[in-house]
């Protein structure tokens, strides 16, 4: 039998060890075979790409699913053959094929090791480390009578897992080729930032994250136990900074030196404006990843601020709409994700968000009972008419066809073109669909 000698012994599998873990839930095996061959036998004219699907429908490891090379996991639009896709692309690619950190992935060729080589080198340069290669080909498996079946394998995962995944991915793919060990996040008792600890926190781990609770005299008092619950549902650490007396200076330093009464919605962005200092300043000191909390829906309207909650070095929500952001919740609040759990280490004992932050009306707490319907429309709305703009491109026709007033639908529309000298200074986002608001919008 042909072995594999190489400096990464570690990411070998062998025949054996194979065998004895087919019906392990945590092993997920591939078959990676590709064939090339010549035109009409002809060695000057460029090979022809074949798929081994059609060899894998026949016969493989038993419990092994088939992945594409060529028609999945290359850029096709290139000159040149097997050309990577962007990161994006392939880490949605390889999410939609149910690979994920918390399965073993094992990677097997019928035809030689090449294959299997190539697709081991593309997931590690995503990131994943819990991976390896089969010691052999199909064929030598075969030819010992281990496990073979002829029916087809699909690892599909629900859309909400995906996304949790592609974002627990996402956070600690960009946190370690900064250099960044740590992440810092300001906890406010809502959805949005609770959502975001509990990614970084699977992401990074427990005792790497970081998180501040920042009230002032309009935060209510369930907002401040929320984000101190979360805290230790999460098991990460945790201070609180009141800002109310930073907020009254600011006031009085506008009137006594410039007669300057502010206005309500100075005062808030004033008070938001705070609480980002207070965070770049705590991230530059200890060298934390400061990562922003706002949502898709948020940074498409402006309802956010600048040089505030914007500030950080990671958007980790920025292309998930508000609606996706309580689904996401919902889905890890139950038993649907208790594997998830287990294998990023979360607590699978308690409600990791918890009731109380998924049943709370959105509100940025910066006025007196200050709720985000008061300036926009229920996100059930709102989102749909953003998503149709943004990655459906329709125009005002068809959104009204869709049933939307015209009215609230040129509003968005305005909100979304008066935004944009704020997105143009957000931090990079983490892209999930087909049109994020980042770099490529």
């Amino acid at each position: 039998m042909n072995k594999i000698y190489w400096k990464f012994p570690e990411y070998i599998s062998s025949f054996e060890w194979l065998k004895n873990n087919l019906d392990d839930d945590k092993v997920r095996i591939y078959d990676c075979t590709t064939y090339l061959h010549y035109q009409d036998q002809n060695p000057s004219l460029p090979y022809i790409v074949e798929s081994g699907f059609k060899q894998y429908q026949i016969s493989h490891i038993k419990n092994s699913a088939y992945l594409d090379l060529q028609n999945d996991l290359s850029d096709n639009s290139s000159k040149y053959r097997f050309t990577l896709p962007d990161y994006s692309t392939l880490a949605e690619k390889f999410s939609d094929l149910g690979i994920g950190d918390k399965f073993h992935i094992v990677l097997y060729s019928r035809n030689g090791l090449q294959w299997a080589t190539r697709i081991w080198w593309m997931l590690y340069v995503l990131g994943f480390k819990n991976l390896s290669i089969l010691n052999g080909s199909f064929y030598e498996w075969e030819k010992n009578n281990f496990p073979t079946e002829s029916k087809i394998n699909k690892f599909e995962k629900s859309e909400m897992s995906s996304i949790f995944d592609a974002l627990v991915l996402g956070v600690r793919d960009y946190a370690q080729k900064c250099g960044f060990k740590t992440a810092l996040i300001g906890l406010s008792g809502g959805i949005d930032s609770a959502l975001v600890s509990a990614i970084a926190t699977a992401a990074l781990g427990s005792n790497n994250i970081y998180c501040v609770s920042m009230p002032s005299k309009w935060s209510s008092s369930h907002s401040k136990s929320d984000a101190k619950d979360l805290a230790r549902r999460l098991k990460i650490n945790f201070n609180s900074i009141p800002i109310e007396n930073l907020m009254n200076s600011f006031e009085e330093s506008f009137i006594k030196t410039i007669s300057f009464e502010m206005a309500e919605i100075t005062n808030q962005n004033i008070q938001s404006r705070i609480r980002g200092t207070l965070l770049m300043a705590l991230a530059n000191q200890e060298k934390h990843l400061l990562l922003s909390t706002g949502n898709k829906s948020e940074l498409a309207v402006g309802y956010c601020t600048l040089y505030g909650d914007m500030n950080g070095g990671l958007s980790v929500i920025g292309d998930l709409y508000k609606t996706n952001v309580f689904k996401l919740c919902n889905w890890l609040d139950s038993e649907d994700s208790i594997n998830h759990r287990k294998s990023y280490m979360l607590d699978i004992n308690v409600n990791i968000i918890g009731e109380n932050i998924r049943k709370k009306a959105p509100s940025a707490e910066l006025g007196p009972d200050q709720l985000d319907t008061d300036s926009l429309p229920p996100y059930s709305i709102l989102d749909n008419i953003l998503k149709g703009i943004i990655e459906e491109k329709k125009d005002l026709l068809q959104l009204v066809e869709d049933g939307y007033k015209k009215d609230l639908i040129l509003k968005i529309i305005a909100l979304i073109k008066k935004a944009e000298f704020k997105r143009k200074q957000a931090p990079p986002i983490l892209k999930l669909s087909s049109q994020s608001l980042g770099s490529d919008w």
